[in-house]
């Protein structure tokens, strides 16, 4: 009987041996799972964008019956992605200018602070796109509803101020710059981001803004760019010439020297002048006014309550007349715009050019050197007269192939910057011998076919190196 027992369990034993340690693992997860399978949470499918078409073109047509209909069947759809590039309706809404009534009654329907999280694929809140599309109504009601849009950068960084002077609606910048606020963060005033937005107005020509920044914030004066361009920098690239680059007639000529040339900013009343405008008033009901003031300053009263009423009396008089020949002849009002924006590029410059002025000796030298060398090739004569007037030693400065202004200006062909430089008797005969990386002089450059201009006629080449290597032995034979 025991042996009998024994092998009854040997036989028990190897008919259901241990179970390993993978077994063990897998029988406890058995062991802890619910007995009854626990039923899949229901998703609601992803609409497909087809869902959004009937919506899409009514935002676009500004259709807003057609649209409440649909939001009445999907209330979702309201802040919903509708395109692939994540845009909602407000986005497609305030991009159509003609669709305000839309645009109003739409935000009717979302919460102000769901506002500024409405973004698309590329980071831009419908305020962005008010910018992009300057459309400033749409952006009045999108900064009345949600203040804090204006200062809500996209992905690259950009405020909807940068994409408004990107865009060039000067309509749309000049409302976001009184509602874009400058104690929080991002600053589009201060540092890269101030200088990006300056240099956007600078390259979009909205010199009066431009200088209303730098009349606000004057550090945007000696502020770079993230890509390390200065104001200086940009504008020196611009023709700043009464002519813009085209030819000028006699009669355009003489129209603009004899045009009043009142101008001011959009936050500046209108009848209040620049101080230190030259050119205001025409000339000769300027010096008729002149000549009253100095003979009541020395002492030769010209009664003074008839004097001064002479003079409101001219101004009068002239604002009338040029008022009706700007309303009548279309290209005085052209003329006009022209000189308004000449000046207030030209006060631009010197306001910007006073403000590297403070910088100390070696940083100013710096910062004056890519403006000097760039308006020398470009030929902006405005440029490099101003920054030689208020900083001399950038007649010095050099590019990357060591050629100084008198060199680029040659390599450029641009007679007027050589011209300016020649006047400046005191630097052009130590100038005109300097060589640059590659020992060449003015005449080698002068000689030279590779410039940066576009190609020179043969005979246009020889009369320069012929004036070049006139101007060249006049120098030495006075050295």
């Amino acid at each position: 009987m025991a042996s009998s027992s024994s092998a009854s369990e040997i036989n028990n034993s190897s008919t259901s041996p241990e179970p390993g340690p993978l077994m063990r693992l897998l029988l406890n997860a058995k062991d802890q799972s619910p007995s009854q399978p626990t039923p899949l949470e229901k998703k609601e499918p992803e609409k497909d964008l087809n869902w959004y078409l009937p919506l899409y073109k009514a935002s676009l047509q500004g259709d807003w019956e057609s649209a409440r209909e649909f939001f009445n069947r999907d209330p979702d759809a309201v802040t919903a992605k509708i395109t692939h590039s994540l845009e909602t309706v407000l986005h497609i809404a305030v991009g159509t200018v003609m669709a305000i009534n839309f645009v109003k009654e739409l935000l009717e329907l979302i919460q102000p602070e769901i506002l500024p999280s409405l973004r698309d694929q590329a980071g831009q809140t419908p305020l962005h796109y008010a910018a992009i599309f300057g459309n400033v109504e749409a952006a009045k009601l999108l900064v009345n509803r949600s203040p804090a849009m204006t200062n809500a950068p996209s992905n690259t960084g950009f405020l909807p101020i940068h994409l408004a002077a990107g865009y060039a609606n000067k309509d749309a910048v000049s409302y976001l710059l009184t509602v874009t606020r400058d104690d929080i963060q991002p600053n589009p005033f201060r540092d890269e981001s101030g200088a990006e937005l300056l240099n956007l107005m600078i390259i979009a020509e909205f010199y009066d803004l431009a200088l209303y920044m730098i009349q606000l914030y004057p550090g945007l004066a000696t502020a770079k760019s993230p890509a390390g361009n200065s104001a200086l920098s940009i504008i020196a690239r611009k023709d700043l010439s009464v002519s813009g680059g085209s030819s000028v007639k006699i009669w355009e000529t003489f129209l603009y020297s004899r045009m009043p040339a009142y101008f001011w900013n959009l936050y500046e009343h209108p009848k209040r002048k620049y101080p230190d405008n030259p050119d205001i008033g025409c000339q000769s009901c300027a010096r008729i006014c002149c000549c009253i003031r100095k003979l009541n300053f020395c002492g030769l009263s010209v009664v003074p309550s008839y004097g001064q009423k002479f003079i409101e009396g001219c101004q009068k008089l002239q604002a009338a007349f040029w008022k009706i020949i700007v309303n009548l002849v279309p290209h005085v009002r052209d003329a006009r715009e022209t000189k308004f924006m000449h000046l207030q590029a030209l006060q631009l410059v010197r306001c910007l050019c006073t403000e590297v002025s403070k910088l100390d000796y070696a940083t100013a030298a710096s910062f004056f050197q890519q403006p000097i060398i760039v308006g020398a090739s470009f030929g902006n004569n405005v440029i490099v007269e101003e920054i030689l007037h208020s900083f001399p030693p950038a007649i010095w400065s050099r590019n990357h192939e060591g050629h100084n202004i008198f060199m680029t200006a040659v390599a450029n062909r641009r007679e007027g910057i050589f011209n300016l430089l020649y006047q400046m008797s005191g630097h052009k005969r130590l100038a005109l011998r300097l060589v640059d990386n590659k020992m060449n002089n003015i005449l080698h450059l002068a000689g030279s076919g590779k410039t940066c201009a576009p190609r020179i006629e043969g005979s246009q080449k020889l009369q320069w190196k012929n004036s070049s290597s006139g101007i060249f032995r006049g120098t030495q034979r006075l050295g």
